[in-house]
């Protein structure tokens, strides 16, 4: 991933979990962090070496809380968003749960993306090439 000049401002959703810690491990030699997690299946403590990083942001709030979504992602480069449900099983008595976690925390992320006129999204692709 070639970086540009100035340093980036990243938006990582899940980024408290194993795959989103690595990946802000990665990237706050290079700019800006915010991470948007709610903790419901991740721990902070992967990220405990950041904390006091002036560089480093942490947001604890749920992606389907719109409005604190929508301020949170506001200014930044680009989002890598990697929040899912990791609980499959309760999705067998809660049908509602991939849902909510999958489809309607996705729609927010894009949709206040589209609202802030941020416009990279990262893909599988540019995370293999960091």
């Amino acid at each position: 991933m070639k970086y540009q000049n100035k340093p980036q401002r990243y938006f990582v959703t899940g980024g408290a979990g194993f795959i989103g810690s690595h990946l802000v491990n990665r990237l706050i030699g290079s700019g800006e962090v915010t991470i948007h997690d709610d903790l419901s299946s991740d721990r902070k403590e992967f990220l405990q070496r950041h904390l006091g990083n002036p560089n480093f942001h942490f947001i604890q709030a749920d992606l389907l809380d719109f409005d604190t979504l929508n301020k949170t992602i506001a200014n930044h480069d680009i989002v890598f968003h990697l929040a899912a449900n990791l609980n499959v099983r309760a999705g067998i008595t809660n049908t509602k749960l991939d849902l909510q976690q999958g489809t309607l925390a996705t729609h927010n992320v894009l949709e206040a993306m589209k609202v802030n006129h941020l416009g990279k999204i990262a893909s599988r692709r540019a995370m293999e090439m960091l």
